[in-house]
């Protein structure tokens, strides 16, 4: 007489063999090179010279320029919103290849390629209206609406003026390379991809900052003010002004009143030319 195995018994046997299965096959396919559709993103977005641009920058850098692009692309974080009420609006096709050439000139041909190739963001998104809310300084905890360049997120930076890119007046260009180039190493920073300057978070202690702002050597105080914040403003600076500027506006008596300004800036300039042979005040002078 043929034996029957009950159904009920065998069947989680097979489905925990059929699991196992699928599993490894999964770890093993993780390893592979993904297939076009697997992408983040499908690419290119368009089909213009520029777009043929965007693709080289993908294939060399692994970064994805998107000029359309969702809310969830721009405010992504692990744990929520990388700014509270942060807005920005995909700019479209119509400005790329201005935004294109911008940052050729004002990002990529500024950093040696084997810099780039540690530092690149998984993105850059092409925008318009970008607005950040930034708190108001101390003591003040109220938002204020700002309407920067560039800012950084969590693994992206945002070119916040792409629709009038090709119209911006010289400062208005010193301003946007400056927020884009500072918004390129705080993402690379923040991510680990490379260090904080080393001692930077050790010159201010941040919990008495906001009633001594000039003793400390910060240039905008906030009710949770950190290095981080601190260094995106010295880095801002560094990568806008030339040298004559920082020296006549910030690096004089009745202002760096303990030389503070003075030694985080050093600190920044010893620490990238020193590690990556690159000097920020040579982007700052341009």
């Amino acid at each position: 007489m043929k034996q029957h195995i009950s159904f009920l018994k065998v069947a989680p046997a097979v489905l925990l063999g059929t699991a196992f299965l699928a599993f490894s096959s999964c770890k093993k396919e993780a390893a592979l090179t993904p297939s076009e559709d697997n992408r983040l993103y499908h690419m290119p977005q368009g089909n213009k010279p520029v777009d043929q641009q965007i693709m080289q920058v993908l294939n060399k850098y692994r970064t994805y320029i998107l000029y359309n692009f969702t809310e969830p692309d721009f405010i992504y974080t692990p744990t929520g919103p990388f700014s509270r009420n942060a807005t920005a609006t995909s700019a479209g096709p119509e400005h790329a290849q201005e935004a294109m050439d911008f940052l050729n000139a004002n990002l990529f041909s500024l950093y040696p390629e084997e810099f780039l190739q540690k530092a690149m963001p998984l993105k850059i998104l092409l925008a318009k209206d970008l607005i950040v809310p930034l708190q108001n300084n101390y003591p003040s905890s109220d938002l204020t609406p700002t309407y920067p360049a560039a800012r950084d997120g969590y693994n992206h930076i945002v070119l916040g003026w792409t629709n009038r890119i090709a119209t911006l007046t010289p400062a208005e260009v010193d301003s946007t390379r400056g927020q884009l180039n500072a918004s390129l190493l705080m993402v690379a920073i923040n991510r680990g991809l490379i260090p904080m300057p080393t001692g930077f978070d050790k010159v201010t202690v941040y919990s008495g900052v906001g009633l001594t702002p000039n003793t400390e050597g910060v240039y905008k105080t906030y009710t949770q003010m950190g290095a981080t914040e601190d260094l995106r403003d010295h880095l801002t600076s560094i990568l806008t002004n030339d040298y004559a500027t920082l020296e006549s506006t910030v690096f004089i008596p009745s202002r760096d009143v303990n030389g503070k300004f003075r030694k985080k800036y050093d600190l920044i300039i010893d620490f990238f030319k020193d590690t990556y042979g690159i000097d920020l005040q040579e982007i700052g002078n341009k």
